[in-house]
């Protein structure tokens, strides 16, 4: 008991709240092309509600070049691996505007 009592009351070293603020600072650089919400700005696709993976691996590949995007080679090889996987995670979580418009059209029909 002793040892569960210990372990409860040890504090995350890093919150939910701290990830999604770094995530969101980091972020703030992709959202004049990308949208404030990832929402996608024509011709730039929309980033939020993409599976993490994907998103993290077209980072990478725009990093080391295996895309080619001058624009998103600048932004992606400044990012440290940690920072790629946390974006990707971050945005891969966010509701997309399809998914706020069908529970919308939930609520509405329900009546």
């Amino acid at each position: 008991i002793n040892l569960a009592s210990y372990y409860a009351r040890l504090k995350p070293e890093t919150s939910l709240n701290k990830l999604s603020e770094d995530s969101e600072l980091i972020y703030s650089t992709c959202a004049d092309c990308h949208g404030a919400e990832g929402e996608g700005i024509s011709p730039f696709p929309r980033l939020n509600g993409q599976k993490a993976t994907y998103l993290e691996q077209q980072l990478v590949n725009f990093k080391t070049g295996v895309r080619q995007s001058i624009v998103m080679q600048a932004i992606s090889i400044n990012l440290t691996d940690e920072e790629i996987k946390r974006l990707a995670v971050y945005l891969g979580s966010q509701n997309t505007n399809d998914d706020i418009l069908a529970s919308k059209s939930v609520l509405t029909d329900s009546k």
